[in-house]
């Protein structure tokens, strides 16, 4: 009651209710209990491409450079001029209009103009959404939040899943932009107990940390293609050609040129039509708080645009104090890549070397081991894995070092 409580208090226009789900800890609004049968049980297609992420990871991003890869590759199709997600649905979405100031789907709403062209006869107290996804043509570029274990265990023998991992330190600061941005959310806490919102698993689509590690431990899968936002921001020819590569679209050196350009941060930015309505525009935003921004937000501490109550070295202060964990975190040893074994204090990915504190901390903290372990986790971890995070006995001094994978 007293973490439903302040979850009232802070997250304003948030939801009627809450629900965490086990096992997973995950949590959501109380409406996911509508359609989560549904969601589990949906009618997957071979030709469909899921693209998954944590919130505010590059999952609109990737979106549009799924949908431009696999049906305009020579930006010629009409459709691109269509808003994002009504290319590319948000099987999940439903759950989210639940919020106390969500406006009602009116006749005029294009939303529900959509639905009744599309889905003739549909309840939308069915959920919109998801009756839309199931009723858009193939190829379906469709995007989601929830995290693998919510999903039918067939998922991976049926269709291609790519999934975008990032930092934590930027994803929360764009998490915390986003949930004041948004009506639906409201957000009207401070950055320090947004942090610790974070951090305590008590963000929506939460926890951060379990949702990359079922990824990440899928990663071998020949239908899943795992992306880290900043090697796509940092390399897109490379990562795109792997991404094309992986889709078995195989583009021409200049449609591949096309895509980066098409796609760039800055060019999508421009666009603003993920939702089809400018940011200055769009009913669901916060304009008190939007002061001009999209829905499109790099959101990074070094490079994102600053919150008003203290900016860029307010927001560095306050992750140093509320969550050294989230701190120098580096793509060649992304968190996700370091799974500890509790008793000899090595990483089980590569079995070799101490991880470093940061990654430590990071997962004694945010990651109970699975009691149940899978046929894949090395056998040096399976007597930790017995071992859950209430019973762990005090650990002994953590060692230096950097892990290696």
């Amino acid at each position: 009651m007293e973490e439903l409580a302040q979850q009232e208090e802070h997250f304003v226009g948030f939801t009627h209710g809450l629900v965490r789900l086990t096992p997973g800890s995950w949590f959501l609004p109380a409406a996911f209990t509508n359609f989560a049968d549904k969601i589990y049980n949906f009618q997957w297609r071979t030709d469909d491409v899921l693209v998954m992420a944590y919130p505010r990871s590059g999952t609109s991003w990737l979106q549009e450079v799924v949908w431009t890869m696999k049906n305009n590759p020579d930006l010629e199709n009409p459709m691109a001029d269509m808003p994002l997600l009504a290319r590319s649905p948000y099987v999940d979405m439903d759950m989210m209009m639940d919020g106390k100031k969500m406006p009602p789907l009116t006749p005029d709403n294009p939303l529900l103009q959509g639905f009744i062209k599309m889905c003739p006869g549909g309840n939308p107290a069915d959920g919109v959404n998801l009756q839309l996804t199931a009723a858009t043509p193939s190829p379906r570029i469709i995007k989601t939040h929830l995290p693998l274990s919510l999903l039918h265990p067939s998922l991976l023998d049926t269709l291609k899943v790519v999934y975008v991992a990032r930092n934590p330190k930027d994803v929360v600061v764009s998490l915390h932009h986003h949930c004041r941005l948004l009506k639906t959310l409201d957000y009207s806490g401070t950055l320090e107990q947004f942090v610790k919102y974070f951090v305590d698993d008590d963000v929506v689509y939460g926890p951060y940390w379990q949702h990359v590690k079922e990824a990440w431990t899928k990663r071998e899968a020949s239908n899943l293609h795992f992306v880290f936002y900043e090697d796509l921001k940092a390399d897109p020819a490379s990562e795109l050609k792997r991404l094309s590569v992986f889709l078995g679209c195989n583009l021409a050196k200049d449609q591949m040129e096309k895509l980066i350009r098409h796609t760039s941060f800055a060019e999508m930015q421009a666009r603003d039509n993920v939702m089809g309505v400018k940011a200055a525009e769009n009913p669901v935003m916060n304009q008190a708080w939007s002061g001009g921004r999209r829905l499109l937000q790099e959101g990074e501490v070094a490079a994102g645009s600053p919150p008003p109550e203290g900016g860029q070295a307010k927001t560095e202060g306050v992750l140093k104090l509320q969550a050294p964990a989230l701190l120098n975190l580096r793509t060649s040893a992304y968190p996700p890549a370091c799974f500890i074994d509790t008793e000899r204090l090595v990483c089980v990915t590569c079995t070799r070397r101490p991880c470093s504190v940061i990654f430590q901390i990071f997962f004694y903290k945010h990651v109970p081991v699975d009691p149940h372990p899978t046929e894949k986790m090395p056998a040096m971890n399976q007597a930790a894995s017995a071992t859950r995070r209430s019973e762990r006995p005090h650990s002994p001094p953590l060692p230096t070092g950097h892990c290696s994978v």
